[in-house]
């Protein structure tokens, strides 16, 4: 293994950890805004605490956007294009809780795999259908169920109940006792097994993609590889580029194109 291979290997070992750590971050912090904004259950924090976490989260937002603002290029185009992020680092939480969830959004940009995972098509289009039917049956149950049910008392338990039976798990908490009930059940019982099986193989290729080990190529094929990542780099901060590094740019993928001709 050449040094330039083992330089890439562990900087996609850095990577990697860091988009763990925004991930659990990601999970952890959807859990505590759920929890907390629910009032029929119990806050995992204080509202002390929450606040604590938020100004933790806008450091975070702060230090990785005063970072990326030193190594930009052009500083103005930069601040012009990434907007949203200083208006989810406002600290408003106290007033307007919608800032939260502007927090979180932030969070999900943050990592390179949650935002290339939600920009893919059929991913996006998958949990759309996924979603409705959740949601169809979430809300049938309880219109149904609720008079009838000793487990359903709000409509979040329906929606728990939906998704149970959606993924085919079958806790048994809940079960239907009326007829439309049960025929709701079949219903996601049938369409799980189809959706729930194209969502998780959709999210194992996308992972697998992005964990994709480099192999040691030579010759020819390493500097087309190596060409080819650097004209990605450039796409992915296309609206940043100066003049220059855009006619370079346009060089670059010409290159490119008569070499696949040739």
């Amino acid at each position: 293994m050449n040094g330039k291979l083992l330089k890439q290997l562990t900087q996609r070992r850095l990577v990697l950890f860091y988009e763990i750590f925004v991930i659990f971050l990601v999970l952890s912090y959807s859990i505590l805004l759920i929890q907390n904004s629910s009032g029929a259950i119990p806050d995992i924090l204080t509202p002390q605490e929450m606040l604590w976490l938020d100004w933790g989260l806008i450091f975070l937002f702060g230090l990785e956007y005063l970072v990326r603002y030193i190594y930009a290029a052009e500083k103005r185009k930069f601040v012009m294009k990434n907007w949203f992020e200083l208006i989810a680092m406002l600290p408003l939480d106290s007033h307007f809780r919608f800032f939260r969830i502007l927090r979180f959004i932030q969070l999900v940009r943050m990592s390179k795999i949650l935002s290339a995972f939600f920009r893919r098509k059929e991913l996006r289009y998958s949990f759309v259908i996924v979603s409705l039917v959740v949601l169809w049956g979430a809300t049938g149950v309880y219109l149904i169920e609720a008079p009838m049910s000793k487990n359903i008392h709000s409509f979040l338990d329906a929606i728990w109940w939906a998704i149970v039976t959606t993924t085919t798990v079958g806790y048994g908490d809940i079960s239907p006792v009326t007829l439309g009930g049960r025929m709701i059940a079949v219903v996601l019982m049938f369409t799980g097994i189809g959706l729930i099986g194209s969502v998780t193989a959709s999210i194992a290729t996308h992972f697998m993609e992005y964990l994709k080990i480099p192999q040691e190529i030579t010759g020819e094929d390493r500097v087309r590889r190596d060409l080819i990542e650097l004209i990605e780099k450039k796409l992915e901060e296309i609206e940043e580029l100066s003049d220059e590094e855009y006619k370079t740019l346009l060089a670059m993928i010409e290159t490119m194109r008569h070499q696949k001709v040739d």
